[in-house]
């Protein structure tokens, strides 16, 4: 074995330690009528699967004017953490369905008239 083998395989896993320490960080999205931040700040956090593109948009806007992480990747008070979890989800589900699949319906038509052209 290489001399340095051991130490790749140290630094390989405390590298990983940081990213599953996240996913455990937010094992489950909690939905509340209300949310106080550590700041004192009042948050409704309606369901996700409920809310539309523009809701979305509106509330990740409310959620980052409440400044919760002072510009931080993540909180800096535990207490805070269900939030930065709701934001996140909300975030990846606004990326997925209404940036990806908004850009594919979008996409949709124009191939459709593309298929056409070639049958003619």
């Amino acid at each position: 074995m290489h001399p340095s083998g051991p130490f790749l395989a140290v630094a390989f896993c405390v590298a990983l330690a940081p990213f599953a320490a996240q996913a455990q960080e937010c094992p489950a999205v909690v939905w509340m009528d209300n949310f106080v931040t550590s700041s004192g700040k009042n948050l409704a956090l309606p369901e996700i699967g409920t809310m539309t593109c523009e809701d979305i948009v509106t509330k990740l806007s409310t959620i980052d004017s409440t400044r919760y992480r002072e510009n931080a990747p993540r909180p800096s008070n535990p207490a805070d953490t269900p939030l930065y979890c709701y934001e996140k989800k909300l975030a990846q589900v606004h990326y997925e369905n209404c940036i990806i699949e908004q850009r594919q319906s979008e996409a949709e038509p124009s191939e459709t008239l593309r298929q056409q052209a070639e049958k003619q």
